[in-house]
């Protein structure tokens, strides 16, 4: 396929699958839109990943699009957040490694787990 054809087959892809992105009645899984119009979530996911790289939509529409179901702000990831604090400080990485491996969970159920602790504490309940 010649850089034309694949330029003009991403551009028709992505024409299809924006409007299923961006759409919140019934917000849609990576995997559903994929399911849709028979694409894995992972080609929907660096299409999407393209579509930004080529500025064709940018995070902030994407934000206001998808994080509108999750109420008046953003939850973001944990990786996001987790991810400069463990390039700055590799003991801190290894601690949360090594605690999520000890209790055989995630880096992000042990993150929700310190804050229900928080809660708790906070709360007295």
């Amino acid at each position: 396929m010649s850089k034309m054809e694949s330029r003009e087959a991403f551009a028709e892809r992505w024409r299809v699958i924006k409007p299923l992105y961006m759409q919140t009645t019934p917000r849609l899984t990576l995997t559903e839109i994929g399911q849709m119009v028979g694409l894995s979530c992972s080609q929907v996911s660096r299409i999407k990943r393209k579509a930004l790289d080529e500025s064709l939509i940018d995070q902030k529409t994407i934000r206001d699009a998808r994080g509108q179901l999750r109420s008046d702000h953003f939850y973001g990831s944990i990786r996001r957040a987790f991810f400069p604090h463990s390039q700055k400080n590799v003991e801190f990485r290894n601690w949360v490694n090594g605690e999520a491996e000890r209790m055989n969970v995630t880096v992000a159920e042990l993150a929700v787990s310190a804050l229900l602790d928080a809660y708790f504490e906070e709360t007295g309940r």
